[in-house]
């Protein structure tokens, strides 16, 4: 099945004045996955119509500039330049003549560039930090699908340029550094989740379990061991570091060391059950009997109430993970951990 999608431009009266080619595709109806615009093709998509849409109105704005506004005589062109324009969809060259003023007045200069008067900036409004976020995370999800065909180059292209357009977008870090360690590329992957936890500090959690067995296949977990008491300093209720660290000392036989860590980790978190089940683990290593700690874990893992409450800021939908886009409201990375406060005294029921 042959698509072929065209662009008109119409004048105000209605004529159609061009036709252009924007993009043609050739789908498959057999399968699922060629259902509909894949993200590289609405990518392309975008980017075409834009570029074309964007140079008619350019040459639009341009047409009257091209004579003079007191005497209407033609003005001659001085010199032949372009103007790069980002916008949301990429970057845009578009045609920027120099000309000549008229004689017929007096002016300050004798040449301008009318183009100047319609762009007074070079990034286009919707290139606003929300935007750049929204195309980041798009970015990510084309290497994502990539990386699902089996295009490795493409994906790791397609995820660094997400990290490029906006370094808060984490699972970009976290696709990149799993695919380089898929690659054999260990010190690239840890260079990549350790740049994570610099770039988003509060989303560090979710490669530190990557970062430690990195770390510990690498002969170098006293640098794991350092970056989690950096979150930990920097984010004093930082309860997920303190997880973290107190796995990676229990496997080094300090049990009683990550004991404390997880004590302190229940005062800033009582509701994560991973942190009672760590905790009760950790009391098996230092001697309490292990049918009991079977038999709490086992209850503590289908405790609704204990898990970790997520909720979307912009349109307040719950979710029992971190989802990177809400699918009520459709905005990007606006998931915030909310945690259970203890009740007031004022607030208890009374018996």
């Amino acid at each position: 099945m042959r698509v072929k999608l065209q662009l008109v431009m119409c004048s105000d009266e209605g004529q159609e004045e061009t036709i252009t080619d924007v993009i043609t595709l050739n789908k498959n109806t057999q399968r699922i996955e060629h259902l509909g615009l894949t993200l590289a093709e609405a990518k392309q998509l975008l980017n075409t119509l834009q570029r074309h849409l964007l140079q008619h109105q350019v040459d639009t704005f341009l047409d009257p500039c091209s004579t003079c506004a007191d005497c209407g005589a033609l003005l001659k062109v001085k010199a032949h330049a372009s103007r790069s324009f980002r916008t949301l969809f990429g970057t845009c060259t578009l045609n920027s003549p120099r000309l000549e003023h008229c004689d017929c007045t007096q002016r300050k200069t004798s040449s301008f560039r009318p183009l100047a008067a319609l762009l007074t900036e070079s990034v286009a409004p919707g290139r606003q930090p929300r935007h750049r976020t929204i195309r980041a995370f798009l970015e990510n999800q084309i290497g994502s699908q990539a990386l699902g065909l089996g295009e490795t180059d493409a994906a790791a292209r397609h995820f660094q340029t997400a990290i490029d357009i906006d370094p808060a977008v984490t699972p970009a870090y976290v696709n990149l550094g799993d695919l380089r360690l898929a690659r054999g590329d260990a010190a690239g992957a840890i260079q990549m989740w350790e740049a994570l936890a610099a770039a988003t500090p509060e989303r560090a959690y979710l490669v530190l379990d990557r970062l430690r067995a990195a770390h510990t296949a690498a002969g170098t977990a006293d640098r794991f061991e350092a970056l989690c008491r950096r979150l930990i300093d920097a984010q004093p209720q930082d309860w997920r570091a303190r997880l973290a660290l107190a796995a990676h000392l229990r496997a080094r036989g300090d049990a009683r060391g990550a004991f404390t860590l997880l004590i302190d980790s229940l005062a800033h978190n009582p509701h994560a059950v991973s942190l009672h089940q760590a905790t009760w683990e950790t009391l098996v290593d230092l001697g309490v009997a292990r049918a009991d700690v079977d038999r709490y874990m086992a209850v503590s893992r289908e405790a609704v109430y204990y898990r970790d409450p997520h909720i979307c800021v912009r349109c307040r939908y719950r979710s029992n993970e971190l989802l990177w886009q809400c699918p009520h409201c459709h905005e990007w990375n606006t998931f915030v951990e909310e945690r259970l406060a203890a009740a007031h005294d004022g607030e208890r029921a009374e018996g």
